[in-house]
């Protein structure tokens, strides 16, 4: 095999296996060969150049030394009187010649891959489904290599982001704790012509929360995803409102920026335009002083009402 630009010795670690693709290259009695689709690596990996996780585009993994395996098909389960699962059949584990044969067999057909554990030193475990619908592989290995020549793009969990925040709803009947779940989404090609995500503008922002078991979901295309929130504001129930710095008097947008889920707290500060925000935004002190996320809260919140200047773009999708 020709050398290979990039070069892992020893650090298993620095990969994400999830949804990869493993498929057999060769297999002996001191060597497992696989070559990998969808493998991807860490941010913080010397070989990485983004400051985000990549794909690979194709890889080449060499286990050296390799002993000790076993193969464990899984088993049938099913849900007895009570609502239990149990198990159907005897436990079987397939161990050495075996489980050579069926290791082998597995990756031939190219095995999608659930997880790659380090259980202690050289100890490996792989998770996945082949010809058998799951399997678990264990073996030990003295040295792993990893070789790859470029990458593909941004890791699938790069391009969509998913968080939850808490998020305060004030209703008719007080105050109601409540969890907003965000999900970001980017433009792969444009991300990945970026060194960091913080560099690169959402291309859509949902926002949801469940209210009495019913979701509700705003969504939008703004950048700052302000749009997303007032979205969610009219889909909720009468009487229902967020409660929060992004809907508060007092939170305003940078003059300077769009910057998703950033806003300035100046409630001890008389604000009549945009360039009154100025200084409390540039000046270090007073930006990280006043620094707020969308969904944060203070006992200070306060209507936003068309006699108070705000400068922030969410009433005015409230409008719209």
């Amino acid at each position: 095999m020709n050398k290979k630009l990039y070069r892992s010795i020893n650090h298993p670690e620095i990969f994400d296996y999830h949804d990869s693709v493993f498929e057999l290259d060769h297999m002996d009695g001191k060597e497992l060969a696989i070559y990998v689709q969808g493998l991807n690596i860490c941010s913080d990996a010397e070989q990485n150049p983004k400051e985000y996780d990549l794909e690979i585009k194709k890889a080449h993994i060499l286990f050296c030394g390799v002993s000790e395996f076993t193969y464990d098909p899984g088993r049938t389960w099913k849900t007895d009187e009570n609502g239990n699962s149990i198990p159907v059949g005897p436990e079987i584990i397939y161990r050495e010649e075996k489980a050579f044969d069926k290791i082998k067999k597995d990756l031939l057909s190219g095995a999608e891959i659930y997880s790659h554990t380090i259980v202690e030193g050289d100890h490996y475990e792989i998770c996945g489904s082949g010809d058998e619908p799951f399997f678990l592989i264990s073996f030990k290995a003295q040295k792993i290599i990893v070789e790859w020549d470029e990458y593909l793009r941004p890791a699938w969990y790069e391009v969509t982001k998913q968080f939850k925040r808490e998020l305060v709803l004030k209703t008719q009947n007080g105050e109601i704790p409540s969890e907003a779940h965000f999900v970001i989404h980017y433009d792969s090609e444009e991300l990945f012509s970026s060194d960091n995500v913080a560099d690169v503008d959402p291309k859509e922002i949902s926002v949801g929360i469940k209210i009495g078991g019913k979701e509700y979901w705003g969504r939008g295309k703004e950048c700052d995803g302000q749009d997303a929130f007032a979205d969610l504001q009219k889909q909720l129930p009468d009487g229902v409102a967020l409660k929060c710095c992004l809907s508060c008097r007092y939170g305003n947008q940078s003059p300077f920026s769009n910057a998703f889920d950033l806003l300035y707290c100046m409630k001890d500060v008389i604000i009549s335009g945009k360039m009154d925000l100025c200084h409390y935004t540039t000046d270090t002190v007073e930006a990280n002083t006043r620094k707020r996320c969308y969904t944060d809260v203070c006992e200070d919140w306060a209507k936003q009402s068309d006699d108070v200047f705000v400068y922030s773009d969410y009433p005015l999708y409230l409008e719209k």
